[in-house]
């Protein structure tokens, strides 16, 4: 609900006249389940230091929020922006729930939709036979520009580059992670000076234009995509607390002028 959730909403309202349905699974995290207390203590202070206080409490505030909205039913729909299935509701759309996607029970749902293509932003990961089901393909958003930073919380090793820019990715999907062929890259400035918290939200407050523009190149009659060369590139799992560490301590000589930007 925090930055995930309003994109997702923007992006059904510019394309809803093209969306046959809406599959919404859990709630996602940043970096995956934790399994035990001390991982999950670890995850919290990592998250602590990436976010920083400021972006820790409004995640804090955006979530309590949305539950109370959630909570309050009907009475809290008209004021809720963030849930996609009530916007899916809005616009009368179809709304499907699966916790595995790649169940048979799951696809022979989205096999009656007869999509052109899935729409992905699930952390799951998705196997041959779901993507092949829609007549086009699978098309994932991704937060760095492929093939750097493949993997999960790309846009947090994007930002840690420091190199006042941002990069996001419309890419195919395959079977290994963020190496489909790719359809669209979309730069921008940023200030390579500011929280992660306030990049974060930037890129997704562009991604659902982003979005809308990749699927009109995917409209135009002999488009083809672009290799996407994975040998070129890096693959990164959720930062350890030692990489916020140095992060935050990168972050503080940026924000002294005294580190310029590293080249890429």
């Amino acid at each position: 609900p925090t930055n995930m959730g309003p994109f997702l909403v923007r992006l059904l309202e510019k394309r809803h006249a093209d969306v046959v349905g809406v599959a919404v699974g859990q709630l996602r995290g940043a970096g995956g389940r934790v399994r035990d207390a001390g991982s999950a203590w670890t995850r919290l202070r990592t998250l602590w230091l990436l976010f920083e206080p400021m972006g820790v409490l409004r995640l804090v505030w955006i979530r309590c929020l949305w539950k109370l909205l959630r909570w309050l039913g009907p009475l809290g729909a008209p004021f809720d922006r963030r849930s996609v299935d009530r916007a899916a509701r809005r616009l009368g759309l179809p709304v499907l729930r699966f916790t595995n996607p790649n169940t048979p029970e799951f696809l022979d749902q989205l096999r009656a939709l007869k999509p052109d293509f899935i729409f992905n932003q699930s952390d799951c990961m998705l196997k041959k036979p779901l993507l092949d089901l829609p007549r086009r393909g699978v098309v994932n958003r991704h937060g760095s520009r492929l093939p750097r930073h493949r993997g999960r919380l790309a846009s947090f090793y994007a930002h840690a580059d420091f190199q006042g820019r941002f990069d996001i990715t419309v890419h195919f999907v395959d079977e290994d992670i963020d190496s489909g062929p790719i359809i669209h890259h979309h730069k921008f400035p940023v200030d390579r000076t500011a929280p992660y918290a306030t990049i974060l939200a930037e890129v997704f407050e562009a991604s659902a234009d982003v979005v809308d523009e990749a699927f009109t190149k995917l409209e135009a009659p002999g488009f083809e995509p672009k290799p996407n060369n994975v040998s070129k590139g890096t693959l990164n799992g959720f930062p350890s607390l030692a990489k916020a560490r140095e992060y935050r301590q990168q972050l503080a000589d940026q924000r002294r002028g005294a580190s310029p930007p590293p080249p890429l």
